[in-house]
């Protein structure tokens, strides 16, 4: 389990170089907890929960085959996309005004 944990770090390590190996928002070093965010799913992902190597081994093959899907993100920015997700675009674009408007 250790070994293959090691073995998908290195590969995630490597594949971050085709982004610079940085967090997309806040460009922090690529480490620790980073992911490769989907732009947009194509449909043919396994279940991360039912499979999780064979889950990360396609999604390594998609990164190889098409980084543009992809953004790389630390995992603090990976949460705030996907939370941000989940707002209707009408009260997301208040809720950047409201933080534009704060000091």
């Amino acid at each position: 389990m250790v070994n293959k944990l090691l073995e998908r770090f290195k590969t995630k390590k490597k594949l971050a170089r085709k982004f610079r190996s940085r967090c997309y928002v806040c460009h922090k070093p690529f480490g620790k907890g980073f992911l490769f965010h989907h732009k947009y799913y194509d449909g043919t992902e396994p279940d991360y929960k039912l499979d999780q190597n064979k889950y990360f081994d396609h999604i390594f093959k998609q990164v190889r085959k098409n980084p543009k899907q992809f953004l790389l993100l630390c995992s603090v920015h990976h949460y705030f996309v996907e939370w941000s997700k989940r707002i209707a675009d009408d009260k997301f674009k208040r809720f950047l005004k409201a933080r534009r408007m704060s000091k």
